[in-house]
């Protein structure tokens, strides 16, 4: 216990002033052929071994991040304003020499004299201001050089990971006078700036997010171990809902990386620990989507009024007229404006729902084991009241979410368009461009049927043993299914990789797939030897056979 102790003190020396700290803030933003970044970021790890010098550090640069800054000249502006308000007490701030060695300023006149000369002397090796640079740097490099910095130390530093967990008192306050930092992290994401103006800054941002939030199981867990001793407790931070809400900024944003995504989703499990966070986000989600929906069925209208040019889907082959040169310029205008590009709206409808799942399947997941614990210590009905809310709330708008009143429009102008697309061998590439918004209807169906078509021991139902009367969820997802399975066997061809992935629904209705499609399915679970291997089940390979 003693060594524990010492371990956990804070005893790294202070070697500078706030107004020194400051002034090494100001070499982070210098070009990067004029200072070594990486030389850089192991000075700050140094000096930011001590508790004073870390906090002030991290608010200085919370500070760049919540101006706005675009400019050095803007950086200098907001460091000048914090050494001005540091003033009135620097004296008292200003840590000095005496009988505590490992709170005090290194003494030694070589030191002294050069911490000082950082600030005081004229040299230009020493005090420069930002904004008398000649040079121009882009507007989000601020931001980037604060957030690399963040993520440098938070990484390097576990106090300074918990440092955003914590509620300071001398962090300027927001105007809900909140003054965790974390919060001040969240807020960010309300801003174009660090959502929409490059994936580089918003993954940073995010990446910083998810780093500092992961303790906040540990957190949570303690607090409630000490309930019955309040006073040593440590408080959880308050986060406010817009707050929360600005998360899904990223998800719905214009392109959003695999890696920002995946980050994103780390943020919001970790946050997902703390009471009343899940419905919150979920519910923002649910609403971005909807949104989101209403766009898309805008696009698809577009879409379909250009389609609606050739024969009905339904016709006699003998009146099938292969859609002219003009009609196919018009369809290939459409999907390349409106569906091809990354930041187009059945992406970002796509995304939202990949993270509603995401979400309600987590949720499940950490209810059953927290029972489990529970019933090892004989509380189920306490793990029951503390869990069931928060588990109903997250799932109640997603199993709901495939069949709303509001999507059923957005899967039929769908499924008219591919209908077009199946007649018409020229307009085959139409599918492959509406890919996301299939995946997003099997995502969206996937509570539905997925988790029904499975027996309690996880083995696939044959239609045997299925339940004979469908709900309105797989009613209509296997018609949708069975009308378009010409289309949905040309992408499994074309991409055997779907069946393992968003398409793994199929597998549940065996008269939709094809039997070359069923057989490289076949093929590829039977050769995945190794993750059978480590499950210890040859289910793929069973599951396979039933559906053959």
């Amino acid at each position: 216990k003693r060594r524990k102790k010492i371990a956990a003190r804070d005893i790294g020396v202070q070697l500078l002033s706030n107004a020194e700290v400051a002034a090494l803030a100001r070499f982070i933003f210098l070009p990067n052929h004029a200072l070594s970044s990486t030389l850089m970021l192991r000075i700050v790890q140094s000096v930011c071994e001590n508790g004073r010098t870390r906090s002030h550090f991290i608010h200085l640069l919370l500070a760049v991040l919540d101006s706005g800054a675009t400019s050095l000249d803007g950086v200098d502006s907001v460091i000048r304003q914090a050494l001005s308000a540091d003033s009135g007490d620097a004296g008292a701030r200003t840590p000095q020499r005496g009988a505590d060695s490992t709170s005090a300023v290194l003494g030694t006149a070589g030191v002294a004299q050069f911490t000082a000369a950082l600030v005081q002397q004229a040299g230009a090796e020493f005090s420069f201001p930002l904004s008398e640079l000649r040079t121009d740097v882009a507007a989000y490099v601020p931001a980037q050089r604060c957030l690399e910095t963040l993520h440098s130390l938070a990484s390097h530093n576990a106090r300074a990971a918990m440092h955003f967990l914590v509620e300071h008192h001398t962090l300027r306050a927001r105007d809900d006078d909140n003054r965790f930092p974390v919060v001040h992290l969240l807020h960010l994401l309300a801003k174009p700036l660090y959502y929409s103006h490059g994936s580089a800054i918003t993954e940073l941002l995010v990446q910083l997010l998810a780093a500092v939030t992961k303790p906040l199981g540990s957190m949570v867990r303690r607090s409630q171990e000490q309930e019955q001793e309040p006073e040593r407790a440590m408080p959880l931070p308050a986060i406010p809902a817009s707050a929360l809400r600005a998360v899904v900024n990223v998800v719905a944003a214009g392109e959003c990386t695999s890696r920002t995504f995946q980050h994103t989703l780390s943020l919001i499990q970790n946050l997902s620990h703390m009471p009343g966070v899940l419905p919150i986000i979920t519910d923002e989600l649910v609403r971005r989507a909807s949104e989101l929906s209403e766009l898309v069925c805008t696009d698809i209208a577009q879409l379909q009024d250009v389609l609606n040019a050739l024969p009905p889907p339904d016709a006699d082959d003998a009146d099938v007229v292969p859609p002219t040169t003009e009609l196919l310029d018009q369809v290939r205008d459409i999907t390349l404006a409106k569906f091809s590009p990354a930041s187009s709206h059945q992406s970002r409808l796509l995304r939202l729902l990949m993270a509603i799942d995401y979400v309600s399947t987590t949720v499940a997941k950490r209810l059953e084991e927290k029972k489990k614990e529970q019933i090892e210590k004989q509380c189920e009905e306490q793990a029951n009241a503390e869990m069931q809310g928060e588990m109903q709330s997250a799932r109640m708008d997603v199993d709901a979410l495939g069949h709303d009143a509001q999507f059923l429009p957005l899967w039929a102008a769908a499924g008219r368009c591919l209908q077009h697309t199946g007649a018409h061998t020229e307009l085959a590439h139409v599918a492959t461009v509406l890919l996301p918004l299939i995946e997003s209807f099997m995502v969206v169906f996937k509570p539905v049927v997925g988790e029904k078509s499975r027996s309690d021991d996880g083995t696939l139902m044959t239609p045997a043993s299925a339940q004979p009367v469908p709900t309105a969820g797989e009613a209509y997802f296997q018609n949708f299914t069975e009308k378009h399975k010409k289309v949905l066997n040309t992408l499994v061809r074309n991409n055997p990789g779907l069946l393992s992935g968003s398409f793994s629904l199929l597998v549940f209705n065996p008269h939709v797939l094809d039997f070359d499609n069923k057989r490289s399915y076949f093929y590829q679970r039977l050769h995945d030897d190794s993750s059978t291997r480590r499950t210890g089940a040859a289910r793929p390979l069973g599951h396979m056979m039933q559906v053959s």
